[in-house]
């Protein structure tokens, strides 16, 4: 009876030591990082018929929805700042190359707008911070239509003002909503408060994992336990 007491007993701290390791690692996880790891750990651990693990899957979805939400929307902002740069550029590119037209008029209007698009940063716009960027393209929208029709007619902008003036305002109320919704998102549960939960479920995981693993283990938690140990080591 003794001796069987002793070898649970050294089973357990044996495990135990272990998963201190593996539950120490993922403090210094990123958001994104935690979440792949919490992602493969529910893969490993689900097959299991426990209220722990349930608990431990359903935190996991929610921590992953949550990363999702924020990936799309900020995703949504780069695709909408990478085609107004387009826009900005072919302009900018168009206006530059009419400053050297053989036609005098047109070389002299194309001066007269590359003044204005070298005032709010010629080329350096795309580099600018977002908000300074959306600031400079108002600006450089707006002085540039203040120009007579032939003017802009002559170096050919009729259609790159509209569709640059529009992707900037696609851009703006783009920001707008994201912040908007990440307002709306933190009122209701904060990403600080739905990380701690997933930890919190990832912790108890283990500790459920660390007791079947000494008083009934079997082949399917040998295996989980082993899968556990690639992914924490790693």
């Amino acid at each position: 009876m003794r001796l069987n007491i002793l070898i649970l007993y050294l089973g357990y701290q044996r495990t135990n030591q272990l998963f201190m390791k593996l539950k120490k690692s993922y403090k210094a996880y990123n958001i994104n990082a935690l979440g792949a790891l919490v992602q493969r750990v529910k893969e490993i651990v689900e097959v299991l018929d426990n209220p722990v693990v349930d608990a431990f899957v359903v935190s996991v979805d929610k921590y992953i929805e949550s990363l999702n939400r924020g990936y799309i929307s900020a995703t949504g902002i780069a695709k909408f700042d990478n085609k107004r740069d387009a826009y900005y550029r072919g302009l900018a590119h168009l206006v530059n190359t009419y400053t050297e037209s053989p036609d005098k008029q047109q070389a002299q209007v194309a001066q007269e707008v590359s003044a204005i698009v070298n005032k709010y940063g010629g080329f350096n716009v795309p580099k600018m911070s977002y908000k300074e960027e959306t600031s400079a393209l108002k600006r450089i929208v707006a002085k540039i239509e203040e120009l007579p029709p032939e003017k802009i007619e002559c170096i050919h902008l009729n259609d790159w003002l509209p569709l640059l003036k529009k992707q900037n305002d696609d851009f703006e109320k783009q920001v707008t909503e994201y912040i908007e919704s990440q307002v709306d998102y933190n009122k209701t549960s904060s990403a600080t408060k739905v990380r701690k939960d997933v930890e919190c479920k990832l912790k108890a995981v283990i500790e459920y994992i660390e007791a079947i693993l000494v008083v009934s283990s079997t082949d399917k938690v040998r295996r989980i336990y082993k899968e556990l140990q690639e992914v924490f080591s790693r």
